[in-house]
């Protein structure tokens, strides 16, 4: 009996824990990205709520801001705020670049490195890492380390 007991135990632990992961990839103040294109944003959250915008880039970052069951209040890199499904986000780490002029993609996280590529605004990179000041990012065959000022979508460090 008592072995029973332990089993229906570590079963249920395990059920918590894929419920928990889960529902931990789209917490407030997190990002979280489109999943595919394109996203629609409510200006409530149901589906009964007329769309309000819709953004036509996949894995755009987003800006959890709050949480209604399974919809999220979010806010994208232009400042635009609406309800999106949690079925239309992934947890990929991704980041868009700001910037006025274009920016230099390094090698190694230091001014140093050598140069890898120009980046310009607007242009869509995954997440590999982030330090305090830098993220490495990737895009395609394109591999390297930027300023984090430029980016938006990489507040935090892993």
């Amino acid at each position: 009996m008592n072995n029973f007991l332990s089993k229906i135990f570590f079963i249920f632990s395990l059920m918590c824990c894929a419920i928990n992961a889960n529902g931990s990839d789209f917490n407030n103040g997190s990002f979280a990205a489109i999943k595919e294109r394109p996203g629609l944003f409510r200006s409530g959250p149901n589906i009964d709520y007329p769309v309000s915008f819709q953004i036509d880039r996949e894995h755009a970052p987003l800006l959890i801001i709050n949480s209604i069951e399974n919809w999220r209040y979010v806010q994208d890199a232009d400042g635009q705020i609406g309800w999106i499904h949690t079925g239309n986000l992934i947890a990929k780490r991704t980041v868009l670049t700001r910037c006025a002029s274009p920016v230099i993609l390094y090698s190694q996280p230091n001014f140093n490195a050598l140069v890898v590529s120009s980046i310009e605004d607007n242009m869509l990179f995954s997440v590999i890492a982030c330090t305090e000041h830098w993220c490495h990012l990737s895009r395609g065959e394109m591999n390297g380390w930027i300023e984090k000022k430029f980016l938006w979508g990489a507040t935090y460090t892993n």
